[in-house]
């Protein structure tokens, strides 16, 4: 029998997705790079789906349909999270659709083994949007939000992940600031988090940026880290902090910054084939160990270059 394989393929000349490859050597599309699934439902028999609907759900429905849809995400997660609590469902992975709109929600949980995807449209923004600031206040694993907004209306962090969160993953997902926020996205001490696809930006102008795109903390563990082919508009791009137990790759990131583009503390990440511009001269728009760094090129106040330079002999 062949092995069931997943990866990362072309599917037309201008775009590439998730795939499995079931035993019988037929590939099935999971969802491309703008975070559409295949049509054909690859786990349909995996887990259960749930749908929230901030229009004409009801949070006492059962949200097992789009016709029985709950109203909130918070209520959207709790029915995500009591169905992966039973005993035979521990090691399935759940789904919740959430339509189009923008939900006024601080979450304060979010599921276990569950994706999270927006569907429709927020006016212009092909995206479900949360507006809040989301910071759960227990431990989960394996959660990952797929074309989801993130908007925040405070001087808080948008999105703060607290430490043992393993497993989660944004992918197509926009961070929205708004000219105070503190940082888009923190990670604490997590393993196997993925950032991938993410656009971060200020509402409306990009003077309403946020302060910093994402920053990696903590002093435990942040192994297996993967930052990707993400656009960072904001004032500082990416920060590891200097004392963080820490290993992956940060790669094909676009920054547009007005002092650190990737700033890693903790010299210990690949840092490669990013790309970014700064208000700053290009000695001071990277802090990084250039023993880890290969094919990054700087767009400073002063000139272009290569990071780390090439030699020329």
């Amino acid at each position: 029998m062949r092995p069931i394989t997943v990866g990362l393929k072309a599917i037309s000349n201008n775009t590439s997705g998730f795939y499995v490859r079931d035993s019988g050597g037929t590939e099935h599309l999971v969802w491309d790079t703008d975070g559409r699934f295949g049509a054909g439902g690859v786990f349909a028999d995996n887990g259960t789906s749930f749908y929230v609907d901030g229009n004409a759900g009801v949070d006492t429905n059962d949200g097992l349909s789009w016709a029985t849809a709950v109203k909130t995400v918070a209520a959207g997660i709790a029915l995500a999270d009591d169905d992966i609590a039973v005993t035979n469902h521990w090691d399935r992975r759940n789904r919740l659709f959430v339509n189009g709109g923008a939900y006024k929600e601080s979450l304060v949980r979010f599921p276990e083994k569950t994706d999270i995807i927006g569907v429709g449209n927020t006016d212009f923004l092909p995206k479900a949007k949360l507006i809040g600031v989301q910071v759960p206040a227990a431990a989960v694993m394996g959660c990952r939000f797929i074309n989801m907004a993130f908007q925040n209306v405070t001087a808080a962090n948008t999105v703060d992940i607290m430490a043992s969160c393993h497993g989660i993953s944004f992918i197509n997902c926009d961070f929205i600031g708004n000219g105070t926020t503190t940082c888009a996205l923190e990670i604490n001490d997590c393993v196997d988090v993925l950032v991938q696809g993410c656009h971060f930006y200020g509402l409306s102008t990009s003077s309403l940026k946020q302060k910093i795109g994402i920053q990696v903390k903590g002093t435990a563990t942040n192994s297996n880290l993967r930052i990707l082919d993400n656009i960072i508009v904001a004032a500082q791009g990416i920060i590891i902090d200097d004392t963080d137990v820490v290993d992956g790759i940060i790669a094909g990131n676009i920054l547009d910054v007005t002092t650190l583009a990737i700033d890693e503390n903790a010299d210990r990440l690949i840092v490669a084939n990013n790309q970014w511009i700064s208000a700053a001269n290009c000695a001071s728009s990277y802090d990084l160990a250039t023993t880890r760094v290969v094919n990054n090129t700087a767009t400073g106040a002063d000139k272009t270059m290569n990071v780390p330079v090439i030699a020329t002999s």
